[in-house]
């Protein structure tokens, strides 16, 4: 048996057309689907909210003949396994993990989402400089991120060197301090390192300075400017009170929304709550960097011991040396992904610090209980109701990846 098979929860053998009977056999529930054809060969991989719902709507009948993009499986699926899920995160992790063990040599054109985005301060030709990658662990020098795209990352490291006036000729500074000054250092906005105005040493200090700064160690700064620009309103120098009014508006960009996950690639460490099937169960993962961990058991309420093994669990892998190959980027990439989702599909995610406690955590655990789906037992003792089956509406389903080999996951397809 191929080893990948082991990983569903169940199985049905189909001949042609699905029965009833037989699909009655597939739970009604999140999860993924994998149909094999005569001989065990892997057709498609597919994620569904509804697994049941899923392989009706390709392995039935059709009522009618409208025509549909979506290939005919009937004639060709002679098994059906499934694999359960308990949230969208959970089925895009899965759906990841099933197509990388069944296509190892093509799992990634598969996949809807893509590596993480990051800024990277490197040293080329011994030149400090900041640069946009998704290529995370592929050379030195300290990254910050995620960002939800690559367009956010390029304009991250334009507006460091916006803001700290840095050079913006990469190709002069390869040339100092022999090059001739460009236009921003002729107006005062580059401190002109490429000519030797400042030392390269002090150049990369500068560049150190502004990625801390960009790490979030911003008050200081700020607060500096802020009073020397009343200084020299108050001087009535109003010119250098404007100037730095403008660095200080520079700055403020800093604090958009998709630049609010921007640390060093050393706290890439995510605590990951996500719904359990029961509004007595959640899930937890722990993301650390390349690595996403099988999922815990978490009851609710919360259980102090559960937690306190959650975060040791944390600690123990962000004490671990990290190996960046292409499937851990997706998976960075795909914690990166729900960090910037809407609250329904992201779960609970909260970044893990040394210094958490169990209690810190447990709260925040019962302020996501909503959007968790949990709920604690009625007073009484009464059990609370199972969560429902049911189909939920489209614009809260997983992907629903449907792909084969050679063809590209689209999210969004049913």
């Amino acid at each position: 048996m191929t080893e990948w098979v082991s990983r569903f929860d169940g199985q049905v053998d189909v001949e042609g057309v699905i029965s009833a009977e037989q699909l009655a056999r597939v739970p009604a529930k999140r999860g993924v689907l994998a149909l094999l054809a005569a001989g065990g060969e892997p057709i498609v991989l597919l994620t569904a909210a509804d697994m049941r719902g899923r392989l009706r709507s390709r392995l039935t009948a059709p009522q009618d003949d409208k025509p549909t993009r979506s290939a005919d499986l009937r004639a060709v699926t002679r098994r059906v396994h499934y694999k359960l899920a308990y949230s969208h995160f959970e089925t895009d992790l899965v759906y990841a993990e099933l197509a990388r063990a069944i296509w190892p040599e093509r799992y990634g054109s598969l996949i809807a989402w893509k590596p993480a985005w990051f800024v990277q301060a490197v040293r080329d030709e011994g030149v400090p400089h900041v640069v946009p990658t998704c290529r995370i662990g592929a050379g030195p020098g300290q990254c910050i991120g995620p960002f939800p795209a690559a367009r956010h990352a390029r304009r991250f490291a334009g507006l460091i060197v916006e803001a700290f006036d840095l050079c913006r000729n990469v190709h002069l500074l390869k040339q100092a301090p022999h090059a001739r000054p460009c236009a921003y250092a002729q107006m005062g906005r580059c401190p002109s390192p490429c000519d030797g105005s400042i030392s390269m040493a002090r150049y990369a200090e500068m560049v150190s300075e502004a990625l801390a700064y960009a790490c979030g160690r911003r008050d200081a700064l700020r607060g500096d400017l802020r009073r020397r620009m009343r200084r020299a309103a108050e001087a009535l120098e109003f010119e250098r009170a404007a100037a730095l009014k403008a660095r200080l508006d520079r700055l403020a960009e800093f604090e958009r929304d998709v630049y609010a996950h921007a640390e060093p690639l050393d706290r890439f460490i995510f605590l990951l709550i996500q719904p359990g099937g029961s509004v007595r169960k959640a899930r937890a993962f722990v993301a650390c960097g390349p690595e996403i961990t099988p999922p815990a058991t978490l009851d609710y309420p919360p259980e102090a011991e559960q937690i306190e093994a959650l975060l040791r669990r944390a600690a123990a892998l962000a004490g671990r040396e990290q190996r960046w190959e292409p499937f851990g980027r997706l998976m960075a990439g795909l914690v990166s992904r729900y960090l910037f989702s809407s609250e329904r599909r992201r779960g609970l995610i909260v970044r893990w610090e040394a210094s958490m406690t169990a209690e810190a955590l447990r709260q925040a655990i019962e302020a996501a209980a909503d959007v968790l789906g949990l709920r604690a037992p009625a007073k009484g003792g009464k059990k609370p109701p199972v969560r429902s089956s049911k189909r939920v509406p489209s614009q809260e389903r997983s992907d629903g990846h449907a792909t084969q080999p050679g063809q590209s996951a689209r999210p969004g397809t049913s």
